[in-house]
């Protein structure tokens, strides 16, 4: 949650997690050109880590392009979507296997309003 640079040892504290493996992480989300490093160690190569412009853009909640609620709804629905083939299969089977009230599978599972609500909540 930091706007300014913070080298790996002072995330992983901040965050309570390995700071070698966090380390690993953060170079690897450099690499793929979500973070990058700045205040660089010629030497050791090591520094301090940023959002680039894009990932503030839109991956930090404060920004009013962040991404964050529509990846939000796709973690809640993900997992039904995966079943939707076995739902097509298994029709009103699926809907008692599931716990839910038969019949109402696709009303109340796969609408995409349903989500969408479920995760703005």
């Amino acid at each position: 949650k930091s706007a300014v640079p913070m080298d790996a040892v002072g995330i992983s504290a901040a965050i309570g997690t390995d700071a070698d493996a966090t380390k690993r992480l953060l170079n690897t989300c450099t690499g793929l050109g979500l973070l990058q490093k700045v205040n660089m160690d010629k030497e050791t190569g090591d520094g301090e880590y940023q959002l680039t412009t894009s990932s503030r853009a839109f991956l930090t909640s404060s920004s009013p392009t962040s991404l964050r609620p529509y990846m939000t709804l796709w973690e809640h629905g993900k997992p039904m979507w995966e079943k939707l083939p076995l739902a097509l299969k298994e029709g009103p089977t699926f809907s008692t296997n599931m716990g839910l009230e038969r019949d109402q599978t696709f009303d109340d599972v796969y609408s995409a309003r349903n989500y969408f609500m479920s995760a703005m909540a």
